[in-house]
Order: structure tokens, then sequence, then C-alpha cells
């Protein structure tokens, strides 16, 4: 039985190792009604495997995974769109359904739906073999969100759309009424859409952190300066970051004994001159975004500058993405 009358999905103790190496490493979490969460960390930290493991694809090593009776997963994941070669953009929708119910309660039709997400009635009769590789990926997101799900997983949902099709979908996810859990470098958009993270660290730790990612990453810099200043690369734990690791029935007198996981290596010279730079070149990317976004705002340029700057702010994005979680990684050894 789940813990609480608000908690949607609970796991306890999960463990899972891969070929030896130890993925996730006792961790528990409530995932609570109406909750948006989002899951942070290196390429091959986990997430992958711990969404498995809580949508019951993939069974742990030891622990275990309760979710509610009503739970309906939604799950968008990174592969590629099935289709049929004489199949249309509408029909692949129509066979999942005919409506949709949306956040605000109001009841749409299928071709309204793919409208609302840049189908418009003269695309909905295309065959799919024909679309672009970033309208496959929103037709592939928008095959799982036709299914009105009350517990959507996401998995870097952000790659191949285009600034317009996210913003259509952070729309939509603003106003959608169960649970919701994202894995996405993208800032601005866990930002907007989770005041909760799940992040990954060594050895199959996961913290959980009451905040966003911004403020996660306020934190994390804020614990770089402290142990600067205490002259010393030991970690410096904040009291409200907590280790989703089963502990003793009194959490408050628990007191483990330092284990390897918290003898964490050093930074060389080469990563650390890397970590003091990553942040100066993230803020010159940030500009150069916000300059063209402006201009993309104002609308006064003509058809093939307008193309060309949402191109540059896509790129810029995923540079900056790439940086973020670089400046993750690399923090984790300051």
């Amino acid at each position: 039985i789940l813990s609480s009358g608000v908690d949607m999905l609970s796991a306890h103790g999960l463990q899972k190792s891969f070929k030896g190496r130890r993925v996730v490493d006792g961790v528990s979490l409530n995932v609570r009604k109406g909750e948006a969460v989002g899951l942070l960390g290196p390429n091959g930290a986990g997430k992958s495997t711990l969404l498995n493991m809580m949508t019951g694809k993939l069974r742990p090593d030891n622990g275990k995974v309760v979710i509610g009776d009503t739970i309906q997963f939604g799950y968008y994941a990174q592969h590629e769109l099935e289709y049929r070669d004489d199949q249309r953009v509408i029909d692949l929708v129509k066979e999942i359904a005919e409506v949709v119910k949306l956040g605000s309660g109001e009841t749409i039709t299928a071709s309204q739906f793919l409208n609302l997400f840049l189908f418009p009635p003269s695309r909905q009769q295309d065959f799919i073999a024909k679309l672009s590789g970033g309208e496959k990926r929103r037709l592939q997101l928008l095959q799982v969100l036709i299914q009105n799900p009350n517990f959507l997983i996401l998995d870097e949902p952000t790659n191949d759309l285009d600034i317009h099709s996210l913003n259509v979908l952070e729309d939509f996810l603003a106003n959608f009424q169960g649970c919701l859990v994202i894995v996405s470098h993208d800032r601005y958009f866990m930002d907007r859409l989770v005041d909760h993270l799940f992040v990954f660290e060594d050895n199959g730790y996961i913290r959980d952190y009451p905040g966003n990612y911004s403020d996660f990453r306020t934190w994390k810099e804020e614990q770089l300066r402290e142990a600067k200043a205490l002259g010393s690369g030991s970690k410096v734990v904040s009291p409200e970051f907590n280790t989703l690791k089963s502990v003793s029935q009194n959490p408050t007198t628990h007191n483990p004994q330092p284990t390897t996981h918290d003898i964490k290596r050093k930074l060389n010279y080469k990563e650390q001159k890397e970590l003091d730079g990553i942040e100066g070149e993230m803020k010159a990317l940030e500009k150069r975004k916000d300059v063209l976004i402006d201009k993309l705002n104002v609308g006064s340029g003509n058809h093939g500058d307008l193309t060309d700057w949402a191109k540059q702010i896509e790129s810029i994005t995923k540079e900056v993405e790439e940086k973020e979680m670089r400046w993750l990684e690399l923090s984790e050894y300051a």
C-alpha cells in the first residue's frame, strides 16, 4: 500500500546494478498527486533505469515500487516513431483516440488536438513518411499525450522541437493536472514546469532537492564557494538537501560511517580550469540567445532572417545544455 493518500507512486529501497556497476543504490522516493518532478544527472547516470523501474518495465535487484490503482502512465522516450508507409498524420492519432480532454477540462477532437500542436488541417492528411524529423518527434509526443495519462513521463522532450513547438508543449504541460516527471537538460523548460528535483550523483545515489533547476544551480555555486572559502575540496551538505536512501527508523540520530562514496576524487588542473570557465561561457551564450529572441519577437527581419535566428537559438540552447551538464558533472568533484 502507498504511504500516503496523496502519494501516487512510492519506491522503497530500490537497487539496480549492471555488469557489477551499481546504477541505483537503495533509493526511496515518493511522487505525490499533481507533482511535477525533474530528473537531473549526466548521461549514463541511470535516469532511464530509474524510470523503467518506476513504470514496471524493469525489475529492481532489491526493493519495490508501489503505484496507485488509478495510475495510467504515459511515457515519451527517445526512440523512433513507428508507423506504416500508407499511414497519414490524422490516422495515427485517431487510432488512439477520437477526442481528448485537456487540463482545462475542455474536450477537443483529434483534429483540433493536432492543430493545437502545429499540425493544421492541411497537414493532417500528409503521409507520415514525408514529415521532417522534428515533425515526427512532435507527432510521437502527441501519441503519448492523446492517451490522456495521469502520470506523464517525458524523457528529453525538448530534443528536435523548434521554439514554437516548445512553447505549445510548455503551455500544455503547465495546465496538466496529473503527475509529471521530466528528464531534460533545458534549464528554462525545467524552471517553468518543475519545483522538485531528483539529482543523480555517484554510485547510484540520488539527491532530493526542493526547488527548480536554477535554484539547484545557485545552491551548487554557493556550495563551491563555501568549500573554497574553507580551503578544502570537501563537500558541503545543505540540511535541506536530502539523500534518497533508506535510513534507520530514527533519521535524526542516523550517523553513518564514511564510505567510499564520501571519498571523492579531486579535479585535476585542467578540469578545475574548465569548471572555472564554464559559467562565463554559459553567460555569454545566454546573452547571445536573449538578443536573438528579442529580434525574433520583434519580427523585423525577413523570412530568411527569422529562420536563421530560430536555428541559432536552437543551436545555442543545445550548447548551453551540454555545458550545464558538464558543469554539474565537474562540480561534484570540486
